[in-house]
């Protein structure tokens, strides 16, 4: 099912916005496309404003699997003698305004995401939403890294606190050290993750076999070992039939 154009910038607007953890986007229609202004993202200096921009078009360039050009790119700051070369660089024009933003045409905004997966969407929205609901300082911290490593690693890699090191080019003693610091060991990151995976697993009728591949486990057996783990920490996730 399709969307209309507001719900596709305001879908584009949330990726954007849990991609560069940090700031709140705000989304005006224009004549020529859907503006996204970032009001309250806490910018350094112009070299990474121009630099943030930058993340931005390959954000929905790898988001739309194909290239991208902005309708236009707006900064807080004057980019002076150098804005020939930036509009060059980002393939479109640029204008001063109060804040930073992008404007994105129409057709992109309606364009289909190629590899789309509504079931996996619901899944991720939900952990995106629990990201976004914590304060910027704490989105990229290393519960994060973690979460986000475990996610990647699923279903079929080895999820241990050493592959998640490396992963995230730490040393498995630096990875124990900085999840320290934060209060949390690794297992229970991993069991917080994969019992939430699970739960939608679950709610959208997946045969335990099926969900137990899919979080990881080699059998029904284990995985319902898990969830009894789970049960007993966190109250929740009903045992099912294989």
């Amino acid at each position: 099912m399709r969307c209309s154009e507001g719900q596709g910038a305001t879908i584009l607007a949330r990726y954007v916005e849990l991609y560069r953890e940090g700031g709140t986007i705000e989304i005006n229609e224009q004549s020529d496309g859907w503006a996204l202004h970032f009001r309250d993202r806490s910018r350094g200096s112009v070299q990474e404003s121009e630099f943030s921009a930058g993340l931005d078009v390959n954000v929905i360039t790898r988001l739309l699997r194909r290239p991208f050009r902005p309708v236009r790119l707006q900064f807080a700051h004057d980019c002076g003698s150098r804005k020939a070369t930036l509009e060059r660089l980002y393939g479109c024009p640029l204008e001063n305004g109060e804040c930073d933003g992008v404007v994105v045409a129409i057709k992109d905004i309606n364009a289909t995401v190629v590899e789309a997966d509504m079931r996996l969407l619901s899944i991720l929205k939900s952990h995106a939403d629990g990201l976004l609901r914590r304060p910027p300082s704490m989105r990229s911290s290393i519960v994060q890294d973690v979460e986000g490593a475990v996610l990647d690693q699923l279903p079929s890699k080895t999820l241990t606190a050493a592959a998640i090191a490396d992963k995230l080019g730490l040393s498995k003693s630096s990875l124990r050290r900085k999840m320290a610091a934060q209060g949390v060991a690794f297992g229970d990151i991993d069991d917080r993750v994969r019992a939430g995976l699970a739960e939608r697993y679950l709610d959208e009728g997946q045969k335990v076999k099926h969900v137990a591949y899919l979080c990881g486990y080699k059998s029904s057996s284990a995985f319902n070992a898990a969830r009894r783990r789970w049960r007993s920490t966190k109250g929740h996730l009903q045992e099912g039939d294989d």
